[in-house]
């Protein structure tokens, strides 16, 4: 049973309280182990793959209070995001960005927990996937660091960018006034 369904079926209001302290509560350790995971072993799939698994219903759990003052719901937005990001690689003599197996998988976790919890998005949550989706939108998929499996999910990644539209379509109209909010501050910055 997973927490944020346990906090779905809560129905009584001084144990879903309760229940959402204690995801503030340890909000703050799970999200040091997990960072120090995913930048430490970024090339060990066997961690990475949980560990991810682990942050997206971090994410999802701190979502569900829907709470956009929650002490770290920017957090840890911000930290998947920012663990997306790709790091230039000063190996080469070009300065070149590439793409690697972990930023594949957390990018593709964003767009999980996007499809999830795109009602549930402040602006701010809005902002950072977008500056992200952003920042990886100009890179160039083949990458030497890619395994086969992270080519075939960056390419699927790739092929939904196209669908943003439609999936935006969806939204309930505060939804989408928190969405539209967000790319207007992304294209004033």
């Amino acid at each position: 049973f997973s927490l944020i369904q346990s906090l779905d079926y809560l129905t009584d209001g001084e144990c879903k309280a309760r229940a959402q302290s204690l995801v503030e509560c340890t909000s703050g350790s799970s999200l040091a182990v997990l960072r120090h995971f995913l930048k430490r072993f970024s090339g060990a799939q066997t961690i990475i793959r949980p560990s991810i698994h682990a942050f997206v219903s971090l994410v999802n759990a701190i979502l569900s209070i829907n709470n956009p003052e929650c002490s770290y719901r920017k957090t840890v937005m911000s930290s998947l995001c920012n663990i997306a990001h790709v790091s230039e690689n000063r190996k080469s003599s070009q300065y070149m960005y590439h793409l690697e197996d972990y930023n594949v998988n957390v990018l593709s976790a964003i767009f999980e927990v996007t499809h999830c919890n795109s009602e549930e998005f402040s602006i701010e949550d809005w902002r950072w996937v977008l500056e992200t989706l952003q920042q990886v939108s100009g890179l160039r998929i083949s990458s030497k660091n890619l395994s086969d499996t992270g080519y075939n999910t960056a390419m699927n990644l790739a092929a939904s960018f196209a669908y943003i539209p439609i999936f935006s379509s969806s939204f309930s109209p505060s939804s989408f006034d928190r969405f539209v909010q967000a790319l207007i501050m992304l294209s004033g910055s």
